[in-house]
């Protein structure tokens, strides 16, 4: 009886020990995920202010900036054609164009 009692209580102990390092593993898996939620939370933060940066302010002025440019390269191009001209009509024509563009 007193062997069985012994056995009993070693085996208690045992696995006592195991349900303790069971217990923090589960707790350090827990912290663990938690900080991993937490971190992707922050990033996705990031990213969607990051985002709507782009959209009130990058967009707009790339739109900006390619109409400038397209008005300016059609500019340049009426420039160019202004070598060709040969008489004063054909310049008044161009100054005309150039002032609308």
């Amino acid at each position: 009886m007193g062997q069985s009692l012994l056995q009993n209580c070693n085996l208690f102990k045992g696995t006592r020990r195991i349900a303790v390092r069971l217990q923090l593993v589960f707790l350090v898996l827990t912290c663990v995920t938690a900080i991993a939620g937490i971190t992707a939370v922050l990033r996705a933060k990031t990213i969607l202010v990051a985002h709507s940066e782009l959209t009130e302010f990058a967009l707009p002025m790339l739109t900006l900036a390619q109409n400038i440019e397209r008005n300016l390269s059609s500019m340049f191009l009426v420039l160019e054609n202004i070598k060709s001209f040969r008489s004063v009509d054909e310049l008044e024509k161009a100054k005309v164009e150039i002032t609308e563009k």
